[in-house]
């Protein structure tokens, strides 16, 4: 018994003790439990894009533990709108993306189309992606508009959605997909051509040593994180290119922000720069009231930065000249007085104590 505690206080430790110096690959290979060899790395560029959500299924209570287990419907449009938002600039828990893509695209864009498009999933709540997806024209249900979200995706639906996951954020496709060039090109029908082609034109999907695409095979979860991946770096438009069609401009965020329930949620607090807008976003009237600190970008889009607790107070808000730095000062009851550093293009953050705690 000593001895089984002992190799599992050592593995803990080593867990613990790994040094800052190793690279993301390495930690998600130390983490991890079940991944190829060939998907370390892109899986590990993945959670650094935040391309991949901590948490899948339906209800989002649960991670993702074998990488290579085949993928759900259900979590593939996770993933396809977490590649959305991430081009579009977005990063809010899906409090933001999805509750506009409601807000925009079913109330007021698409009012007959039914807010729940599927007869086998019951709750908005623990089925967004689904919903959202659909808004979007990414996923659609079967012949009989169910959406059968815990049936395992298959690489013909994969493509599809990857190729409309682009469309959506202004991508087309490539000249040279009218040609479709897979051994096996007459077993792919015919709304996931299009896509086989295209992804296939971009290195983002591939054939198997003799040509063939496979359509009805299983896609698991890393070939349908690295396809998100290799789409979002390879393909023509992208946000690293900056050249994708907003979903939502800066105005409609704004107005959002502004208007979305606002018996609960309000904007407090609102300094403007020159690429994004820093908003202070309150919700009140609730048991456990909390606020956000926001940036809302000008070419769309709108990011998270922290929570902060709902009675702070914010001072000496303001952006860098160049409008590339965003920092204010964070004042809590009975805490220090915090330094909040943004830098406005990566979205990467600091907070420093800056003074001894307030007086309550």
């Amino acid at each position: 018994m000593k001895k089984v505690i002992s190799i599992c206080l050592a593995a803990v430790l080593s867990i613990i003790m790994l040094p800052f110096s190793v690279s993301a690959a390495e930690q998600v290979r130390e983490l991890r439990t079940i991944m190829s060899d060939w998907a370390v790395e892109e899986i590990a560029q993945a959670k650094e894009l935040r391309l991949i959500s901590k948490y899948f299924g339906s209800d989002g209570a649960y991670q993702v533990v074998d990488y290579t287990a085949p993928i759900t419907r259900y979590d593939i449009c996770t993933l396809a709108i977490n590649y959305v938002e991430l081009q579009n600039h977005f990063d809010g828990g899906r409090q933001f993306f999805g509750e506009m893509a409601e807000y925009y695209i079913y109330e007021k864009e698409s009012p007959s189309i039914p807010r729940n498009p599927f007869v086998d999933v019951g709750n908005f709540a623990a089925a967004e992606d689904s919903y959202t997806a659909y808004y979007l024209g990414i996923a659609k249900g079967d012949e009989n508009h169910a959406f059968n979200g815990d049936s395992i995706a298959t690489r013909q639906e994969a493509a599809a959605i990857l190729l409309r996951a682009y469309q959506v954020c202004g991508g087309e496709l490539p000249q040279e997909a009218a040609e479709i060039t897979f051994t096996d090109s007459a077993s792919i029908p015919g709304w996931a051509r299009d896509g086989a082609s295209a992804l296939s034109v971009w290195g983002v999907m591939e054939g198997d040593e003799k040509g063939n695409f496979n359509p009805k095979d299983q896609c698991t979860y890393e070939q349908a994180i690295a396809m998100f991946l290799r789409l979002y770096e390879n393909a023509p438009v992208s946000r690293v290119k900056g050249n994708v069609k907003p979903i939502f401009t800066y105005e409609q965020c704004m107005e959002w922000l502004n208007n979305w329930q606002s018996a609960v949620y309000r904007v407090t607090a609102k300094v403007e720069g020159t690429g994004a807008t820093f908003v202070r976003w309150d919700l009140g009237g609730v048991m456990h009231p909390a606020s956000t600190l926001n940036l809302v970008f000008r070419d769309g889009g709108i990011r998270m930065i922290t929570h902060i607790d709902y009675g702070a107070s914010i001072e000496n808000a303001q952006f860098s000249q160049d409008g590339k730095t965003f920092s204010c000062t964070i004042i809590e009851s009975d805490s220090p007085a915090r330094q909040l550093t943004v830098d406005v293009d990566t979205m990467t953050y600091e907070i420093v104590e800056t003074a001894a705690p307030a007086k309550g």
